[in-house]
């Protein structure tokens, strides 16, 4: 049985027009008064080039104004450029144009994988980044969960609550990596977007704390910590692609550090006041 093996898209030719000349714009029908520069796009795959060309009006203020594929295909085009498809954004300034163009780049060369990737990620930490306003929220719900007899109290209720978000956090982590691999294999991409979850791994410290001196979560907490998981990842993803490391290798010298780490706050949890209900001493 034969492998599959992508093909590839391939950009034949991208002008960009820094103002379109009145005849050209009524000959597209560009509304005057929007669409003021415009670029000029043909490509050799037309299901390729539509979705690109759909992907850059999410990132850049412009929009679609012709996409026509050639009744031949790319086998039999009229030129080395004309290829399959041509395409047209247009936008109110140049920049826009520009900025549109890069998104369509980048969405034929496999750049929309990042956020793909990243939207899995997200919803594997989503949780960690809920968890403390959500258990501030029920602060007396907890309260009254502690008169119900046999309860666990002390170091067992510590423990028990942390093992238990530690290990859904893990799950969710390591499903949302496996995901994130077979997305590169079955485009056969380099594995870089492992990095990004690599980087998400240390973050699990954060579900061994001290519950009992739990302050008021604040928005600034949470896109603190958002900032901190993407910077990261971006570096890991850097070292992934400039260096030699490989993803077994990255993964090692980050879990190594972060299972010791674990090891220490485990311990600490006997340490630490009861956990419910969350902040009664913060």
């Amino acid at each position: 049985m034969r492998a599959l093996v992508p093909q590839r898209p391939k950009l034949l030719s991208v002008r960009q027009l820094e103002q379109v000349e009145p005849q050209l714009a009524r000959a597209l029908g560009l509304e005057p008064s929007r669409h003021v520069s415009a670029g000029l796009i043909t490509c050799d795959q037309d299901d390729s080039l539509y979705a690109a060309l759909d992907h850059a009006t999410k990132y850049a203020d412009v929009d679609v104004v012709y996409a026509k594929s050639f009744y031949a295909g790319s086998a039999h085009a009229s030129g080395p450029l004309s290829g399959e498809i041509l395409g047209v954004l247009a936008g109110p300034n140049p920049d826009e144009v520009a900025e549109g163009l890069w998104a369509l780049r980048e969405a034929l060369a496999g750049g929309a994988v990042i956020g793909i990737g990243i939207g899995l990620l997200s919803m594997a930490v989503n949780p960690l980044l809920a968890l403390r306003a959500a258990l501030y929220r029920s602060r007396r719900e907890q309260a009254l969960l502690m008169l119900v007899p046999g309860m666990p109290r002390g170091v067992q209720l510590n423990r028990l609550l942390a093992g238990r978000q530690l290990r859904q956090y893990l799950c969710a982590w390591l499903a949302a990596s496996l995901a994130m691999l077979a997305l590169c294999a079955a485009l056969q991409l380099e594995p870089y977007l492992i990095g990004y979850a690599i980087a998400a791994l240390p973050f699990s410290l954060l579900l061994l704390r001290d519950d009992s001196r739990l302050r008021q979560p604040g928005s600034n907490m949470v896109v603190g910590m958002v900032i901190s998981m993407l910077a990261l990842g971006g570096l890991a993803a850097a070292l992934l692609v400039w260096t030699p490391i490989g993803p077994w290798t990255l993964l090692a010298l980050v879990a190594l550090p972060t299972a010791l780490a674990l090891r220490w706050r485990w311990q600490a949890l006997a340490r630490y006041p009861q956990a419910w209900p969350v902040g009664r001493i913060s």
